[in-house]
């Protein structure tokens, strides 16, 4: 199973690039079930942004945009932790930032919900609470680059098979966390996912 984030998702962010920006992390990135979220190293700051996720049903190669929901039948939510102390360092390097990106459970996912809820609410937010505020809202219908652009652009790279993660692209702020935070996510009002910092 691979794992493929969106490095960012945002207009004003790519608003002059032509394609996505992508990473990928390992399945040992997945935190399941609302499991809590440990920090994995002290004196790092870590930031979290949420993102739409959705979920590869069939193997696809070179796929064209126009048959890209094909691919898909069901969205959720998950956060991108990162390591901004060990991101900073990678990037003033020229380092791949999978040392700040990719450690232990940090692409946590939610419950999935039928694709159809993006035709049912298309004015719908996706929404990060910390501690019970707001802290992060974007509407999906306004992420640069569509679901189908990304599925079909990835593609092109790598064979995409069934049980493969794609992280949409999160919005162009992240949120600091610390121990005894509590996450909460919500996709149009559907509750996604509701986890604590440790």
């Amino acid at each position: 199973m691979k794992i493929i984030c969106i490095a960012n998702n945002s207009l004003k962010k790519y608003q002059n690039s032509e394609s996505p920006v992508f990473f990928l992390k390992p399945d040992t990135s997945i935190l399941l079930n609302n499991k809590p979220f440990f920090l994995p190293f002290e004196n790092s700051l870590i930031r979290c942004s949420v993102s739409p996720v959705v979920r590869i049903i069939k193997v696809g190669k070179n796929i064209a945009e126009k048959f890209a929901n094909r691919y898909y039948n069901e969205i959720t939510a998950g956060i991108d932790f990162t390591d901004i102390t060990k991101l900073d360092e990678c990037i003033k390097n020229g380092l791949p930032w999978e040392a700040a990106k990719a450690f232990e459970n940090s692409a946590p996912i939610g419950k999935f919900y039928h694709k159809n809820i993006l035709n049912e609410k298309p004015d719908g937010f996706i929404s990060l609470f910390v501690n019970g505020e707001k802290s992060q809202e974007f509407q999906i219908k306004n992420l640069t680059f569509s679901f189908d652009l990304i599925i079909s652009y990835v593609s092109q790279y790598f064979t995409l098979k069934t049980g493969d993660l794609i992280f949409l692209g999160t919005p162009e702020k992240a949120m600091n966390i610390q121990a005894n935070d509590q996450i909460k996510i919500l996709l149009h009002e559907n509750p996604v996912l509701d986890f604590s910092i440790n």
